[in-house]
C-alpha cells in the first residue's frame, strides 16, 4: 500500500470529508493569518475583501458563490472558534488569528448550511 509522506513539495490539506492537494487548494480552500497585517484594517468587511478578492458583499453578508441555496440565501456560513452561525460585524480584525475559506465539496461537512461555502475564523 502507498503511504502519503508530507513534504514541502507534497502537501495535502484536509477539507470536509477528504483532502485536496496543495496545488489545487485555491479551488477549494484558502487561508490567511494575522501576521499578514490584519490590524491594518478597521473592520472585517475591508479585511475580507482585501485578503479574499472573490468575496461579494452586495447583500451585506459575505457571499463566496453567486448561487443561492434553498435554506440560507447566498451568504456563506460563518464559524467562529467552532461556533456555527457567527457574525463578522462583531469582530475586530486585530482579534483574528486566522481565516479559512472553504467552498465546493470541502464544505460538505457542514451539510446544507455550508452549501454556499464556509468562512472559519479563529480568534485570540
Amino acid at each position: 500500500s502507498l503511504e502519503f509522506i508530507e513534504t514541502e513539495e507534497n502537501m495535502e490539506i484536509a477539507i470536509g470529508y477528504g483532502y485536496v492537494s496543495d496545488a489545487n487548494k485555491l479551488n477549494a480552500a484558502v487561508k490567511a493569518y494575522s501576521d499578514e497585517g490584519f490590524c491594518n484594517y478597521s473592520n472585517m468587511k475591508d479585511l475580507m475583501q482585501a485578503k479574499f478578492p472573490g468575496i461579494d458583499y452586495t447583500s451585506g453578508q459575505p457571499v463566496l458563490r453567486g448561487i443561492s441555496s434553498v435554506h440560507s440565501g447566498s451568504a456563506a456560513l460563518i464559524v467562529i472558534n467552532g461556533a456555527v452561525g457567527g457574525s463578522l460585524s462583531n469582530l475586530m480584525p486585530c482579534d483574528v488569528v486566522s481565516i479559512d475559506i472553504i467552498k465546493d465539496s470541502g464544505a460538505a461537512i457542514y451539510g446544507a448550511q455550508g452549501a454556499n461555502g464556509v468562512i472559519i475564523i479563529t480568534t485570540k
